[in-house]
């Protein structure tokens, strides 16, 4: 019978390495999405070459038209 209950704790032991190991997969996946959107702002917060700004104004314009 002693045999049955170790077995009973190893399990409960694997398990909970199990939970703690699939948090941290979902926290490291957090922090890397949190990281990455960070970036993307830094890279949309960027001054705009006058090529950039002059291509944006045509889409503007161009869609403006299309719905006139």
């Amino acid at each position: 019978m002693p045999i049955a209950s170790r077995h009973g704790a190893m399990e409960h032991l694997n398990w909970g390495y199990v939970e703690l190991g699939l948090f941290a997969l979902v926290f490291g996946g957090l922090q890397l999405w949190w990281i990455g959107s960070t970036l993307r702002g830094r890279r949309l917060a960027r001054p705009m070459t006058e090529q950039e700004f002059r291509r944006s104004l045509e889409r503007i314009w161009s869609g403006a038209q299309q719905r006139h």
